[in-house]
């Protein structure tokens, strides 16, 4: 059977390794803001992860990198070798790799408010529940509310239940002032 972390308030991991001083000078809040996600699966090519997203020209330099498929080891492990600061929520326990499976918010500018959001329907067959973590990013004088999901394959639960989950997620950053 799968464990499933259902508390709000964790299991939490969060950790500094940001420079205390930004690489580049404070960007003002009509700079393009850039936005990296990426499934590592399993969390099992920390490494490799790392090397990619600061030698590929179209993915360093982010203010923000969202993760999935992680556990804490591995979120722990690319914060540091990037320097930058995070937060990571395990959802469940994962069935197949059987260690801790979940979602990080990543950046070099300090985490705020960071949240557990429990998403509704576990899976069939495994009945793993998913959950989104979210942090307030302040970049400079703006706020930027980022929030990491991976939900379901689809197959892994209804339609109309995956809609449900995003409307779940959309209204809590809505209800965020």
């Amino acid at each position: 059977t799968t464990r499933n972390y259902l508390d709000p308030a964790g299991p939490e991991f969060a950790g500094s390794h940001a420079l205390s001083i930004p690489p580049a000078p404070v960007p003002s809040t009509g700079d393009p803001i850039r936005v990296v996600t990426f499934n590592i699966r399993f969390s099992i090519e920390i490494d490799k992860a790392a090397e990619l997203l600061r030698s590929s020209a179209d993915l360093r330099g982010f203010d923000i990198l969202l993760l999935q498929e992680m556990d804490a080891p591995g979120v722990e492990r690319l914060a540091r070798a990037l320097q930058l600061n995070y937060v990571y929520y395990p959802s469940t326990v994962h069935p197949q790799a059987k260690r801790d499976f979940g979602t990080a918010v990543l950046s070099p500018w300090p985490l705020d408010e960071p949240r557990k959001l429990l998403l509704p329907h576990a899976a069939f067959g495994t009945r793993a529940r998913r959950a989104a973590t979210s942090a307030t990013v302040r970049r400079g004088a703006l706020r930027i509310r980022a929030v990491a999901v991976h939900l379901p394959a689809p197959g892994a639960v209804h339609p109309e239940d995956r809609e449900h989950q995003i409307r779940v997620i959309l209204d809590d950053v809505a209800s965020i002032s």
